[in-house]
């Protein structure tokens, strides 16, 4: 609770001052429920119920408030939260943990603060996304049966395979192009693999951000493909082919890949007889032209 008083003032600090065991409770609560992550099955703090008086109704409303709008008095602490991010990622600029394309620039509250406004100043609950996500996500955390629908970057698991898979065929041109999709791996009856698929729906990651992602890159790897083939070098274009499947390890290690979804585009093309037949008959064009 200390940190969570620095840079308060007047009012605020008196607010936080004769609340802090309910919040310092409220607090390990929900620590409590981070491993596993159950966070759903927690309760807000001043919950109105219809047997309340109209004082108690008045009160708790009004705390209600008092704590939800601490955490836009509190830039110091923001900041802090920020630096140790940061530093925990070893100084590196921040990715969304959403999207994993963009910078992160807001924090979000996993649990939304309009309905447990006790936490919007509670460091495990705000988690850093770019400005999309967030403004996606909004209030989004629970479905009508309460269930989380929303991926939680610091206490949820991952699954222990792909997220998405990039699909190849070709386009009215003839030209190769790449859809992202879901990974058919996901199994929506498995509680881990089903909180990503509904993140990636209701956030719209697909249509949103990875998709537009994908048809960047999936065009520059393709006008690469091309340009790095020397028939000096290679003598086939079968032996170009094969020696880009040798050097993929080291491709992926260099930094070369922007994104997580860079990788995925890139492999896929690799092991596609789509875009393979059709960059044997691009180069072997460019060797006639020659």
């Amino acid at each position: 609770m200390s940190a969570l008083k620095r840079g308060l003032h007047g009012p605020n600090k008196s607010f936080v001052k004769k609340h802090e065991a309910l919040l310092s409770g409220a607090y390990s609560n929900y620590l409590g429920h981070t491993n596993p992550c159950t966070l759903e099955k927690l309760s807000p703090l001043w919950s109105v119920k219809n047997e309340d008086t109209t004082e108690q109704k008045e009160y708790k409303l009004d705390a209600q408030q008092k704590v939800h709008d601490l955490y836009d008095t509190k830039d110091a602490f923001k900041d802090d939260h920020w630096e140790e991010l940061q530093r925990l990622n070893g100084g590196k600029g921040l990715k969304c943990p959403i999207c994993g394309i963009q910078k992160c620039k807001h924090l979000d509250h996993y649990i939304p603060r309009e309905k447990m406004p006790e936490f919007s100043i509670f460091t495990p609950n705000l988690i850093p996304t770019c400005e999309d996500c967030n403004g996606k996500k909004h209030e989004k955390w629970l479905n009508e049966d309460e269930e989380r629908i929303v991926f939680n970057a610091f206490f949820d698991e991952l699954p222990d395979k792909p997220i998405c898979e990039c699909v190849i065929t070709l386009d009215e041109h003839g030209m190769p192009k790449g859809e992202i999709k879901t990974s058919s791996l996901l199994d929506v009856n498995n509680p881990i693999d089903r909180r990503v698929l509904t993140t990636v729906e209701k956030l719209e990651l697909i249509q949103r951000v990875w998709q537009p992602e994908c048809d960047v890159l999936f065009n520059k790897e393709l006008v690469r493909l091309v340009d790095d083939y020397d028939p000096i070098l290679f003598s086939q274009v079968e032996e170009y082919w094969s020696y880009k499947h040798r050097v993929l390890p080291g491709y992926q290690r260099d930094d070369a890949y922007t994104s997580f979804l860079h990788g995925i585009i890139y492999r896929s093309m690799l092991d596609s007889h789509i875009v393979k037949k059709w960059l044997l008959e691009k180069l072997s064009d460019t060797d006639m032209q020659k």
